[in-house]
């Protein structure tokens, strides 16, 4: 009787146990390397994974701490009767995505109540732009 089993053949009668035992090794390592990278890095929490009225007050109470007023958002210069491409600041055939981005981001940028406190001077300017940014984003959508 011959005792030397080859690769081989040691691979065909163990299959289960190396089909078994890879997903479980690569699983391992991939999650070692994870630990290792979040460890060793400077990892901080994204703004996305906390909830909303946090960060507000985070960054409320940095304003207050670092005791300078925040800049004022610059309002002046925006053209409310421009056509509405230019208002948006995209082609004049834009698609939808490119739209709907582009409103996302002017609407983040002029939004009243990111401008300022309600009443204020400020967010009193931006109300027009706001509807002016709302009327293009309408205007391109319907074409």
């Amino acid at each position: 009787m011959n005792c030397e089993v080859t690769v081989r053949e040691w691979l065909i009668h163990n299959f289960y146990l190396v089909y078994a035992a890879v997903p479980l090794v690569l699983g391992y390592l991939l999650l070692k390397k994870f630990n290792d990278s979040a460890s060793s890095s400077q990892f901080r929490r994204g703004n996305s994974d906390l909830p909303p009225t946090y960060i507000q007050l985070k960054n409320s109470a940095a304003r207050a701490k670092s005791q300078e007023p925040a800049k004022p958002l610059q309002l002046a210069g925006f053209r409310t009767d421009a056509p509405p491409h230019e208002i948006l600041g995209v082609t004049p055939h834009a698609s939808v995505a490119e739209i709907q981005r582009a409103y996302k981001e002017m609407m983040k940028r002029f939004h009243p109540d990111r401008v300022g406190a309600p009443g204020s001077q400020a967010w009193q300017d931006a109300q027009p732009i706001a509807e002016a940014i709302n009327r293009a984003r309408d205007l391109m959508l319907k074409r």
